[in-house]
């Protein structure tokens, strides 16, 4: 007599006993793990006084079987699904990877270009005027910090001249409002009284006080 399996068996270990037709096919009956063939979950009994719905109370599901080489072919149609599902998974986060490593890349490149411009900056840029002096420059203005202090509001600012030098200004500049709205990477003419000679971070930097704008005509 052919052994019969049910599809879930698929290493082949529990025989199917009994087996009926149903239909033309071969079926057989197996304990309802819901309520573990009684017919009822004792903790639902405030529920249609317990019986199990899985099983309409019967104590068991009705199931296909199958024989040792049909059940060997659906082994070998789930390994196949299987091994799709682990490509498509190893495929999508070879993507995924190579997406990040762009992406890290492009960051990377990003930092060595900023790295690189501050140490031509650092080595570039060189002292300008004497302290004291009142000069008139075309600045480019490369950032802009607002802070707000003790007595409110005051902005920090760095530019370059086209040589390359580093001028630094702090303060509020409250008399020429125009100056603390220009936008970063703007360039424009500015007079100013040279404060002191200092360096930040090894690059030599001349700081300026009392900013005045020279708008055109």
């Amino acid at each position: 007599m052919v052994e019969l399996y049910f599809r879930s068996d698929l290493d082949l270990e529990f025989p199917v006993k009994e087996v009926y037709n149903l239909a033309g096919k071969k079926v057989a009956k197996k304990t309802c793990y819901k309520c573990e063939g009684t017919g009822y979950i004792p903790h639902l009994a405030n529920v249609d006084e317990g019986r199990c719905w899985n099983c309409n109370k019967r104590g068991y599901e009705i199931f296909r079987v199958y024989t040792k080489s049909q059940i060997q072919s659906v082994i070998k149609s789930k390994n196949k699904k299987d091994l799709e599902k682990r490509n498509a998974w190893a495929l999508t986060s070879e993507i995924i990877a190579i997406q990040k490593m762009k992406h890290n890349h492009k960051a990377y490149l990003k930092n060595v270009a900023y790295k690189t411009q501050k140490i031509k900056a650092k080595y570039k840029s060189e002292y300008v005027g004497n302290v004291g002096e009142r000069l008139e420059k075309s600045l480019t203005l490369d950032w802009c910090i607002k802070k707000e202090g003790d007595y409110g509001y005051y902005f920090i600012k760095q530019l370059h001249d086209e040589d390359g030098n580093i001028y630094s200004h702090m303060g509020s500049a409250i008399a020429d409002e125009d100056y603390n709205l220009i936008p970063k990477g703007t360039t424009f003419n500015l007079k100013f009284t040279v404060k002191e000679h200092s360096e930040y971070q090894g690059t030599k930097q001349t700081k300026i006080k009392n900013p005045k704008l020279i708008k055109g005509e």
